[in-house]
């Protein structure tokens, strides 16, 4: 009589392990989606303003103008530019 017990209770060990298996491998998915939306903000609150950009300075003499020649700009020093450029501005997250 007990052999169809243990039957049973394979079929639940078996049932548990698939769940917490794909439990594992959901979750980090479900994470990030729950993350990426964005929460409407409440009724009395007001929304933030965008991100404030510093004002434009003028061109100090000796500037290289990348439009014209984009070569004469050292990579290294574009590089630092573009990832400066990255950086200022706070991320959406």
């Amino acid at each position: 009589m007990s052999a169809p017990n243990n039957r049973y209770n394979f079929l639940w060990a078996a049932f548990l392990f698939v769940v917490a298996v794909t439990t594992l491998i959901a979750a980090p998915f479900l994470n990030n989606v729950q993350s990426s939306i964005d929460p409407l903000p409440a009724v009395g609150q007001k929304p933030q303003p965008p991100a404030k950009r510093k004002p434009l300075q003028p061109d100090l003499p000796g500037t290289i103008d990348g439009a014209a020649d984009p070569a004469s700009i050292p990579d290294l020093i574009a590089f630092e530019l573009f990832m400066r450029s990255i950086a200022d501005y706070p991320s959406a997250a």
